[in-house]
């Protein structure tokens, strides 16, 4: 008989993770740019990218500024939230993968 190794599978989380991350995202945006441009259409983009989000909130905080400094105001409403939204979402998304990775590591370590 001959003995047979059972290989287990590697979760692949690093890909998963901010695939499925940017999935919510791009479905987030549309949602966003279907709503009318009020001060409550962009609640749902700032919890998205939330780590983002309180980065701003603290850079902000601690210059004194009155807005949240991540928005422009240079391009209209939704270009000036695209502008933020965009590479903040990337950004976790590569935050996602990373930490994905290191629990692929972690799990591959585990299993051998």
């Amino acid at each position: 008989m001959a003995s047979e190794t059972v290989r287990r599978s590697d979760p692949r989380l690093r890909y998963w993770l901010p695939l499925a991350y940017l999935l919510l995202a791009a479905v987030t945006f549309w949602q966003f740019l279907e709503t009318n441009p009020d001060g409550l259409a962009n609640v749902g983009l700032v919890i998205m990218v939330l780590p983002v989000t309180l980065l701003g909130m603290l850079l902000g905080w601690l210059i004194g500024a009155h807005e949240f400094l991540l928005i422009p105001d240079w391009f209209g409403y939704y270009w000036d939230h695209a502008v933020f939204f965009i590479p903040s979402a990337l950004l976790v998304a590569l935050l996602l993968w990373r930490f994905g990775l290191a629990i692929d590591r972690a799990v591959r370590v585990r299993q051998s």
